[in-house]
């Protein structure tokens, strides 16, 4: 018969190691996940600081859809065993496919087609501390720089042309509380700034004006540069669907 002292004894031994080992797991636990959190948030502040590319604008989503769509419907009409009709909407997927490769190309190769430097554009300074339901404002300040540093009158117009283009497309968002010292202005010293939201890269604001309008004034005043200095202002605005 065994001694009870020593039974009991055991018994307790079991439940202490029992408890450490679920101490341990827990603390494991909770050790990934607080890792998993810091990753996360590394994760969020590099993303924030990558400035939306070619294939987070509208136009790139927009034709992206469309092939959804299309597929969408080619894929309904064979479930449904009419795979006759389908012949109609064939002839669209390779048309659909050449606009895409063309989207692509272009998106990563229009940067180093321009015919001066462009710093700056892809980077977006400070810290995103906006919640899921808010939009940041981001200050910019575009500055165009001439061959030799010369200065010429129509770099303050072709600067005037994407500051109003900035405010037209801000003050249009009627959610964005648009106004004030947040407007585009130009300024002395052949630069034009003011604050607005991602939107400037996924409407392809300031990539537009560079292919276009930088590049006529390039061809009657050679530019050397453009840079784009973009850093999160700390305000936001709300919005009724989070990005």
């Amino acid at each position: 018969m065994s001694d009870p002292l020593e039974e009991l004894k055991r018994i307790a031994e079991k439940e202490a190691a029992e408890a450490r080992d679920k101490a341990e797991s827990e603390s494991r636990d909770k050790q990934r996940e607080r890792e998993k959190e810091a990753a996360a948030a590394r994760a969020k502040v590099e993303n924030a600081r990558r400035a939306p590319g070619s294939f987070s604008s509208m136009r790139f989503l927009g034709v992206g859809f469309a092939g959804l769509m299309l597929l969408t419907i080619i894929g309904s009409i064979w479930l449904e065993d009419d795979f006759a009709a389908t012949r109609w909407f064939w002839p669209a997927v390779p048309v659909w496919l050449l606009a895409m490769l063309v989207l692509i190309i272009d998106g990563l190769t229009w940067r180093a087609r321009l015919p001066f430097k462009l710093i700056g554009y892809e980077t977006i300074e400070g810290t995103d501390k906006t919640g899921s339901n808010h939009a940041p404002y981001i200050r910019f300040e575009v500055r165009i720089t001439l061959q030799g540093h010369a200065s010429h009158e129509a770099v303050a117009h072709t600067l005037e042309i994407l500051g109003k283009r900035v405010n037209a497309m801000m003050f249009a968002d009627k959610e964005a509380d648009f106004g004030g010292a947040k407007v585009w202005r130009v300024s002395v010293r052949n630069s034009v700034g003011g604050q607005a939201s991602r939107a400037i890269y996924t409407g392809r604001v300031i990539e537009k004006w560079l292919r276009k309008e930088v590049r006529l004034l390039h061809k009657a005043v050679p530019v050397s540069q453009v840079t784009v200095e973009a850093t999160y202002s700390g305000d936001s605005y709300w919005v009724s669907s989070s990005d």
